[in-house]
């Protein structure tokens, strides 16, 4: 069982980092997958986002391809966007919701309001866990 206080102060606190804070810099496969082990609230390491992963969105067009091996804030908040969003969809459903909202505003933009979005939805979440 899982602590409830542990719980709620994960959902409180464990938050994505803000676009402003994604590495302006690229990144290669293993400090991606060092980064987002960070960027969304994970119970274990089954939960871990793999490179395989990383590659099978990219092959699906869930993820932008990189650019070489090196990987930019774009294949970052795409990649936090399908991690939050397979624990409750399909990945192929997470594809379409990343997918259409690109088509009227910019990746930040969208990552900037789906952290929004992920924000009030854990709070609201941690609100009605009991207290004891």
């Amino acid at each position: 069982m899982y602590d409830l206080t542990v719980l709620r102060e994960r959902l409180r606190t464990q938050r994505p980092v803000p676009w402003d804070q994604l590495p302006d810099f690229s990144l290669y496969m293993d400090q991606v997958l060092s980064l987002m082990s960070r960027q969304t609230i994970r119970f274990g390491e089954e939960d871990a986002l793999t490179a395989a992963m990383v590659n099978n969105y990219i092959k699906d067009g869930v993820v932008p391809r990189a650019e070489g091996k090196r990987y930019h804030a774009e294949h970052l908040a795409y990649l936090t966007m399908v991690c939050v969003l397979k624990q409750v969809l399909a990945v192929k459903d997470a594809a379409l919701l990343t997918g259409s909202a690109m088509e009227t505003r910019s990746v930040q933009e969208n990552y900037d309001r789906f952290c929004a979005e992920l924000s009030s939805a854990l709070n609201s979440a941690a609100a009605q866990l009991p207290e004891e």
